[in-house]
């Protein structure tokens, strides 16, 4: 019997790729992605004051106003509007809620079946979380230090900016309405609103950050158990 191989693109986007690489033996998946496009679509945020702000935590808020009235609230929505989380102005459409991203990966595969994960960049460490919660990838997550240290800080900045904007977590109604339809068209990206996520939380990308083994450059990585060996 030959043996093949193949190279499976996972991803819509050129500039955020996602492979698949089969051997006879093994399943490897080479990053993963998220689209930031749909953030697009939500109006400008502000944010609210962090409670018992840790100065070190962020140094740009003003951490020396104590009284809590200074403090602004997330915005509550009268129930006498419409729709409630749509800001309709004269030429454009927004969704007032919090933003939300696009998790990209086109494969209904059997992620039990996968042998390994190589992380290359930290635009994929910002996917890893989504990938991480299915509960059927156990196998090993493999990374450098660079990524993993400089890209889990960029990534943590937009969880806490994320966790702190004054808006309320969109509630998808207005998804089917004909109002959105014809302000906003057909996505030019394909990107599906229904399929949009909420960022994780810190405490999931800590979780996601754990799973993952650190290697340095040309280091090799054996798997004795499906018999491959991959240099970095």
């Amino acid at each position: 019997m030959q043996s093949v191989t193949t190279l499976t693109n996972l991803s819509p986007f050129a500039n955020k790729p996602c492979l698949l690489l089969t051997f006879p033996t093994c399943k490897i998946l080479f990053d993963c992605a998220i689209d930031l496009h749909p953030m697009n679509f939500y109006s400008p945020c502000s944010v609210i004051t962090k409670p018992d702000l840790d100065i070190t935590d962020y140094p740009n808020e003003n951490a020396f106003k104590k009284d809590s009235t200074a403090k602004r609230l997330r915005r509550k929505h009268s129930t006498d509007e419409k729709d409630p989380f749509l800001d309709v102005l004269p030429d454009e459409t927004f969704i007032d809620a919090i933003p939300e991203v696009n998790f990209l990966f086109f494969s209904n595969i059997d992620l039990s079946q996968i042998d390994a994960i190589f992380i290359s960049n930290w635009e994929s460490l910002k996917a890893l979380p989504f990938l991480v919660e299915n509960s059927k990838l156990y196998c090993p997550i493999y990374s450098s230090e660079p990524v993993v240290s400089l890209g889990g800080m960029i990534v943590e900045e937009m969880i806490h900016f994320l966790e702190r904007v004054d808006k309320n977590i969109d509630d998808k109604k207005w998804v089917n309405i004909q109002k959105w339809n014809e302000s906003i068209g057909e996505d030019p990206k394909k990107s599906f609103p229904y399929k949009w996520k909420n960022l994780y939380k810190t405490e999931a990308f800590e979780k996601a950050l754990s799973r993952i083994t650190r290697v340095a450059i040309n280091q090799p990585i054996v798997s004795l158990s499906n018999f491959f060996s991959i240099f970095i």
